[in-house]
């Protein structure tokens, strides 16, 4: 295959990609701008915040994947389980060879 025929077919992927990143970043901007004040008077309050804010941002990217992949919040949700899990069970097999 070409070269430029090669990176003609691929370009909608990337650019799905590209999507994706760009609309999860911005989910994160904005979950971390909520909480700006609270950064600048008390830093350990401001993490507790942010981190009881992790399940939110989950739930937002699971909807910007679903959206972009055209599959259901319930199918990624579970592909994204699946990968953690078998990446842990990955990760268990290497450290018991070393």
């Amino acid at each position: 295959m070409q070269p430029l025929r090669q990176q003609q077919l691929t370009m909608p992927v990337i650019e799905v990609f590209l999507s994706i990143e760009e609309e999860i970043l911005l989910n994160i901007a904005k979950i971390l701008k909520q909480g700006k004040s609270l950064l600048e008077e008390d830093m350990e309050r401001w993490q507790t915040e942010e981190l009881g804010q992790l399940g939110k941002l989950t739930q937002q990217n699971i909807i910007t994947i679903a959206k972009y992949a055209e599959l259901s919040i319930e199918t990624v949700t579970a592909m994204l389980e699946e990968a953690g899990y078998e990446a842990v069970t990955d990760s268990e097999m290497v450290q018991k060879w070393n």
